[in-house]
């Protein structure tokens, strides 16, 4: 299923009424995939701290993202069935949380380093 269609927007919703956590997973885990190649791709320059383990965690917390926000992507606010531009954007976000845990580490190991002088 894509995001988009009307197959994967009803099972997604039929997953968070009955709160079956798992089943969501198993419906979002290709698709999420699938669209964060994409967007790394896409936005490079964005990722381009990345290493390879980095993607595979971003990929795991973009997931674990839409997961912590299945009402809103279950039940948007808007009628019918969201289109693709809608769930990239939750995919972006919860890659982007791994960029902010690399800044944040690679700025606390420069502050870590011994402070020499020329």
């Amino acid at each position: 299923m894509k995001f988009g269609s009307a197959e994967l927007h009803l099972a997604l919703q039929a997953a968070c009424d009955a709160g079956d956590l798992p089943r969501a997973a198993e419906l979002l885990y290709e698709p999420v995939c699938a669209v964060s190649r994409f967007l790394f791709v896409k936005y490079r320059e964005t990722f381009s701290l990345y290493s390879v383990q980095d993607r595979e965690d971003a990929i795991s917390d973009a997931l674990l993202y839409m997961l912590d926000r299945l009402g809103k992507i279950a039940h948007p606010e808007q009628e019918g069935t969201p289109k693709a531009s809608f769930y990239y954007q939750f995919i972006y976000n919860g890659l982007r949380q791994r960029r902010h845990r690399i800044v944040r580490e690679t700025r606390q190991a420069s502050l870590d380093t011994p402070f020499t002088r020329s």
